[in-house]
């Protein structure tokens, strides 16, 4: 298979991933200076306006890390399987399409929260907070493309594959292979993204240490 076919449903899914770290690296560089003591404003070279402050690191962090973190854990994760799944074949990535689109649904709704705030004008955001959270928005649509469904299918399309993989036994040696092959992309799925998200906490964690000793 071409890489040109295996790249081929994924790249709305990596696209819309691209310009979400685009649009999420300057406020991750933002946290990290802030953890460090030091003061970096990415919006205000680019859009000549003001970037809400971090302020008060300490509480503003989630499992370590400070939220555009898991923001940062979540896109690069993307990317990093879809890839990953593209080169480990059809069955392997269209199960890790699945499992994306999963962890998508709910960073949608979170973004949607997010969203209103943004716009009601109950928090203080910036443009670089906007197009990331739109991001999350598009990245269901794309994914539940990607996986070959429709809004319609992809809910039984989930749950057979999620019991198959689970629970299924194999009859033949074609699904032998097959529930193999999905599994594998289980245990590689939540590899990568502790993986992705150690690399954060470990950011995160020195920028911490060099606040307190500077």
């Amino acid at each position: 298979m071409s890489d040109e076919t295996r790249l081929g449903p994924i790249w709305p899914c990596l696209t819309v991933a691209a310009i979400a770290i685009a649009a999420g690296m300057p406020l991750f560089v933002r946290d990290l200076s802030a953890l460090a003591g030091t003061r970096f404003d990415p919006c205000e070279p680019v859009f000549g306006t003001t970037c809400p402050p971090f302020e008060e690191p300490a509480e503003h962090l989630v499992a370590g890390v400070p939220l555009s973190g898991l923001g940062m854990t979540y896109s690069v994760t993307l990317v990093l399987e879809l890839l990953l799944g593209a080169w480990l074949g059809p069955t392997v990535g269209r199960s890790m399409r699945y499992l994306l689109f999963f962890l998508a649904v709910p960073a949608a709704l979170l973004a949607v929260y997010l969203l209103f705030l943004l716009i009601s004008g109950l928090a203080h955001g910036c443009p670089y907070c906007f197009v990331g959270n739109v991001c999350s928005l598009l990245q269901v649509g794309a994914l539940c493309r990607a996986a070959g469904g429709s809004w319609k299918t992809i809910p039984g399309r989930l749950l057979a594959w999620n019991r198959r993989v689970l629970f299924g036994r194999a009859e033949t040696e074609v699904d032998v292979d097959r529930l193999r092959l999905e599994r594998l992309s289980v245990v590689a799925a939540n590899l990568v993204f502790v993986a992705t998200f150690v690399v954060i906490r470990a950011l995160t964690l020195s920028n911490q240490l060099a606040g307190l000793n500077g």
